[in-house]
């Protein structure tokens, strides 16, 4: 039980805390309401004000009205697509400081309890928390993408009342699917309010609903934009204009996939293009819904006091062969892209609030998405900064409050600077790192190329992807080219660089570092300043709780993981629930204090405060991770003695019990623990990734000159060695030829330390090379030391024979000797050579050899009791003679007779001494023993040996093989991608010719050649980068297998087999991989398991790994099984059809 003390201490606090609220309450402005619109991949060119007079592709008349009642902002940034740009939003960060992916959210690092999950990090304040806690009323409607890991990533803990949407990046706009955890039908959609909080069941369309299928006869189908903006709309109508209202619209249009009514299609029938039109047709779906809604708020008689802002995520996407339908005209590049076209963005702000003299303004001064954050919170009357982030040590928000510029009070924006982020690639299972992109500063724009590996921008090495102007129509003749073509090097040396002057030249075609040397290298330090503040958790990998809830407890609805016990977060933070509330409430104190100096001073001098702020400084600390301080933006509403509210913390416990704490709390960002390495595995968590400007362009060449190197220098040292025996071994050039090579092999060991890392050099991937290497190194320094610590100086002057000398000094020169045998263990060195391929398999052999050594030691044992029974036997019968005196001297006699070597100690044979005394029994016995031991036990022994040899390397091959497999899947699925991307442009360009040739075009095989070369070069530089290690195969593979599939690529018999006759590239390659290519056209029907006639990629990659190398023993069993499963239905069938064997 709490004691009275602790009660009127707890109650005098929540007294102080009610002071202080009603305090800032009654110095309250009056709120606006506050609306914001978030469209999905809405391009520049996609809006009605950024067209030209009477284009009739694009309608928008509501937004363009908007616009022109508002402020349009000409130049608002975002991130390069949507989940960072979200994060940003939320919590006015920066996406380098919050989130720069989300591609994978079902993903938890147990071991980061701060940043260990995809999208925002749990002790973010996100601003419809601030809002709440200045009186809003706060809604969400649509789509959410920033993290769903925990409880604690749910709207309801960012501070929202209520949520009608779904949490992935996009759903199907008919059934809601989505396709993850391996169900290609799970349903994203999630309805939250104050009676319920799940799957939205009651919102499910029939099954038939499609978009080919928009009326199935007796079956409910929604379109839902149409849900989401009925949800937006009810809100509005059921909201009590006693608050202020906080609605976050984030509409679902217009990203893919490509889905409207028919009726809204059917206006833009004019347009040719399926997917342009369906894309227009959803512009103006969404133009109209907006309009509908702005006309709801002046029927309700809150427009007039309404914020009303409105902005895409980022650009159009231009990608997929212009299978998106985005424009971005006249900027260049768009989603994923750090162009203009992929991160300046349609916005402007409108609704009563604007001032009658700000209404109209087109403005070109900088914001930024995550500028929103400070803006409300100001409108709201709160303080933006994030304590619970501050004492968790995550970085601050980044934002600025724009309402002084965009009500006219000031006349220019804040923003003077735009920080442009950046990834490297998502794997299947995992994010990138967090990189710095660029920096716009006044009117020039500083982009730098990352080594990134991005969806269909795969191998950039300091680039920048779509490096490419669409045109005012799109899809075009040439948007098959955009997924593929013209990245932008964009280096750090000014004759690489791109430095833009983006108000002279917007399309970013021209790069002006060389003329404005100052500018770009100033902008380049700036670049990697800011680099130095990144956040990079690791994120973790996927978590299978969340797709089993899914799966199980939601039938097909994603869902967070699943809460752990409350006893899990007593165990974590090592502290009794009074302890958390009573430093909550200290917390909260520290809050409000900072919000109100008067009740500070009232504090202070309270015998409670002092107990707050020394009380139990042995105790665990509060981790700030913890949801209920979160609380303290909200309510207070204790439950003592200690249940907490939604107080789950994702942890290493594993399910089944609580076993397991998390050593340490998080590092904070700027540990040096963070800082990325050179490196064989990538490892770290909150790291920076410093950029060098002095790094090598391709890190592999140095590390395979790493290896190379020290190989040459081992072959030297080793024939020096064999040199130095015969000629003069005592002459100063071979000494001083020796602390060379010693020296040279301790520099690499430092070299490898420094480039590697202590860990992963002694304990990664090749230990036992690092430590062979430090054994071989101590060895040559002991023997220089021994061999100059008893080095006559004028024995090394040159070439001395050998003198006698006394017995003393001839025992000193013996043990010296024996010391200098030291020597020998420099040779070893040279087994470092087995690393390289060309020795592959020489080290086969060894290693076989190896292998056998447990069969060859038992033959030993089997060869001496032969042995020892021979001469135990011989000792008896021939005592007489001197060669069998004992039973040792009787066995290694046997031995000898058996081995060719059986003469007598005078020399005559043994064999024809024993037949004259013993008579021709002897030699009839002795011809049976000879025959049994040498035919029978010695080529017994040889059998299993080699046996053992052969099956021992014949496993190690197969190991090798497995550990192989990324490498070999990635050989075989590029040069398959290169040859299909090749005759898809040789088909595209032939098509492109005779369309031209058909309208008068002349051009023929000469512009047929020209076109494909230059395609074919292009396809070349976009795929030339080539993975080291295998992770990076993994992860290149994966996406060559995802951009396959996008193209739904399949191959036939005839064009599988025409392959195989021209592709002598194809056929190389599937040689290396250990394919047998002896009866190549029968592959394709060993791979076609299905019978189908046809192959897809998943097929052929998939079939051609198991051609690998020959049949192993689980490839005869499976073989077995599929044959007695096809008997066993055709058992069944006969038996079905009455068919009996007779």
């Amino acid at each position: 039980m709490l004691s009275a003390m602790s009660l009127t201490a707890i109650s005098l606090l929540l007294l102080l805390v009610q002071k202080g609220s009603a305090a800032a309450s009654a110095s309250a402005k009056p709120k606006p309401h506050i609306i914001h619109i978030l469209a999905d991949d809405f391009g520049w060119a996609d809006v009605g004000y950024h067209r030209q007079a009477g284009d009739d592709d694009v309608r928008t008349p509501n937004l363009d009205a908007l616009a022109r009642s508002g402020i349009e902002l000409d130049r608002f940034y975002t991130y390069q697509f949507c989940s960072p740009a979200r994060s940003a939003i939320q919590t006015g960060r920066n996406p380098i400081h919050v989130n720069v992916q989300n591609v994978n959210p079902e993903c938890v690092n147990s071991r980061d309890l701060l940043g260990g999950f995809q999208g925002i990090p749990l002790n973010m304040t996100g601003i419809a928390s601030h809002l709440k806690a200045a009186g809003y009323s706060t809604h969400i409607v649509g789509k959410w993408d920033v993290g769903m890991a925990t409880p604690q990533h749910h709207p309801r803990a960012r501070g929202y009342d209520s949520w009608l949407g779904y949490w992935h990046h996009s759903n199907d706009y008919w059934q809601h699917t989505v396709d993850r955890c391996g169900l290609h039908k799970m349903r994203d959609l999630w309805q939250y309010n104050t009676s319920y909080d799940g799957p939205a069941w009651a919102l499910a369309n029939g099954p038939s609903c499609s978009q080919d299928n928009q009326h199935p006869s007796g079956e409910t189908c929604v379109y839902e934009e149409a849900l989401l903006t009925d949800a937006v709309k009810n809100v509005i109508r059921e909201h009590n204009l006693s608050r202020p209202l906080f609605l976050f619209w984030s509409m679902h249009l217009v990203h893919m996939p490509l889905q409207v009514p028919l009726a809204f299609e059917q206006k833009f029938a004019h347009v040719k293009d399926k997917h342009r039109r369906l894309l227009h047709a959803m512009v103006n779906y969404m133009d109209e819904q907006v309009g509908d809604v702005v006309k709801l708020l002046k029927e309700k008689e809150m427009w007039n006091t309404s914020l009303v802002v409105f902005h895409s995520d980022n650009g159009g996407e231009i990608m997929g062969a212009g299978m998106c339908g985005g424009n971005n005209w006249p900027l260049r590049g768009g989603k994923f892209s750090n162009f203009e076209g992929g991160i300046r963005v349609n916005a402007f702000v409108t609704g009563g609030l604007v001032p009658s003299s700000r209404r109209g303004a087109r403005d070109e001064g900088f914001a930024v998405a995550w500028d929103w954050y400070a803006t409300y919170a100001a409108l709201a009357g709160v303080d933006p900064f994030d304590h619970q982030a501050a004492a968790a040590g995550l970085p601050p928000h980044d934002s600025l409050n724009l309402w002084p510029w965009l009500s006219g009070e000031v006349a220019r924006s804040p923003r003077e600077e735009v920080v442009i982020g950046e990834t490297s690639a998502a794997t299947p299972n995992g994010d990138g790192q967090t990189f710095v992109g660029g920096v716009i500063r006044g009117r020039y724009k500083l982009l730098i190329g990352v080594d990134a590996r991005k969806w269909n921008s795969m191998g950039l090495r300091r680039q920048v992807s779509q490096n490419v102007i669409t045109g005012p129509r799109w899809p075009n003749t040439s948007s098959h080219l955009v997924p593929l073509l013209h990245p932008r090097h964009c280096g750090r040396d000014p004759q690489h660089g791109c430095l833009f002057d983006i108000f002279q030249d917007p399309g970013e075609s021209t790069s002006i570092a060389t003329q404005k040397l100052d500018v770009f290298r100033e902008m380049v330090s700036r670049v990697d300043e800011l680099q130095q503040t990144v956040y990079s958790p690791n994120r973790g990998s996927k978590d299978v709780a969340a797709c089993r809830k899914a799966q199980n407890q939601y039938k097909g609805f994603p869902s967070t993981l699943r809460p752990e016990p409350e006893r899990a977060l007593a165990m974590i933070l090592g502290e009794t629930p009074f302890q958390r509330h009573l430093l909550a409430l200290s917390a909260e104190y520290e809050r409000l204090a900072l919000e109100n100096t008067e009740l500070k001073r009232e504090m202070q001098g309270t015998q409670l405060f002092h107990r707050l702020r020394h009380e139990d400084h042995d105790a665990p600390p509060l981790q700030p991770v913890t949801a209920y301080v979160a609380t303290a933006s909200t309510s207070l509403s204790l439950d003592l003695p200690g249940t907490v509210r939604n107080e789950w913390i994702p942890n290493a416990l594993k399910e089944e019990g609580c076993d397991k704490v998390p050593n340490g709390s998080p590092r904070r960002i700027g540990s040096k623990s963070g800082a990325s390495k050179l490196k064989r595995q990538n490892t770290g968590s909150l790291n920076k990734v410093p950029i060098d400007e002095e790094e090598s362009e391709d890190n592999s060449t140095f590390l395979l000159l790493l290896d190379v190197i020290p190989a040459c220098v081992i072959v030297l040292s080793a024939a020096i060695a064999g040199i130095s025996a015969d000629i003069c071994p005592e002459h100063a050039v071979w000494k001083v030829l020796e602390i060379c090579f010693t020296v040279f092999f301790m520099g690499e060991i430092v070299m490898k330390l420094r480039v590697f890392g202590f860990r992963e050099y002694l304990r990664g991937a090749d230990w036992y090379w690092s430590w062979f290497d430090i054994i071989c190194v101590v060895l040559a320094i002991v023997d220089l030391s021994l061999t100059y610590s008893s080095m006559d100086p004028a024995a090394s002057s040159g070439c001395q024979a050998p003198q006698e000398s006394s017995s003393t000094e001839g025992s000193a020169a013996g043990t010296l000797g024996s010391l200098k045998m030291l020597k020998l263990a420099r040779l070893g060195r040279i087994v470092r050579l087995l690393k390289f391929k060309i020795f592959q398999e020489l080290k086969l052999m060894i290693q076989g050899v190896f292998t056998g050594l447990r069969v060859l030691f038992w033959a030993v044992v089997l060869l001496v009791g032969c042995m020892y029974l021979l001469g135990v036997i011989s000792r008896t019968l021939f005592w007489e003679f001197e060669e069998f005196t004992d039973v040792p001297s009787a066995m290694f006699t046997a031995f000898r007779c058996f081995t060719d070597g059986c003469a007598a100690y005078d020399g005559t044979p043994l064999q024809e001494k024993l037949r004259k005394q013993k008579g021709p029994i002897f030699m009839f016995a002795y011809i049976l023993l000879f025959l049994f031991v040498t035919i029978g036990i010695f080529n017994l022994i040889m059998a299993v040996f080699i046996d053992n040899v052969t099956d021992g390397s014949t496993k190690k091959r197969q190991r090798q093989l497995g550990q192989n497999a990324p490498r070999t899947e990635w050989v075989i699925a590029s040069a398959l991608r290169e040859i299909i991307l090749t005759n898809l442009v040789r088909k595209q360009v032939e098509d492109q010719v005779a369309e031209e040739e058909r309208n008068g075009v002349p051009g023929g095989q000469r512009r047929v050649s020209k076109l494909l070369q230059e395609r074919l070069q292009a396809l070349q530089e976009m795929y030339g980068y080539k993975p080291h290690t295998t992770q990076e195969y993994e992860d290149f593979t994966w996406q060559i297998r995802q951009e396959m599939a996008e193209r739904d690529i399949v191959v036939t018999k005839e064009e599988f087999n025409h392959w195989l006759s021209t592709e002598k590239e194809l056929i190389s390659r599937l040689e290396e991989s250990e394919i047998d290519m002896s009866c190549k056209f029968d592959l394709f029907d060993v791979l076609d398991a299905d019978l189908s006639g046809e192959l897809e990629f998943e097929e052929m990659i998939d079939g051609l790994l198991k051609c690998r190398g020959p049949a192993s023993k689980t490839d005869i069993i499976a073989i077995r099984l599929k044959t007695s499963l096809g008997v066993k239905l055709l058992t069944k069938i006969c038996e079905k059809l009455g068919i009996h064997d007779d």
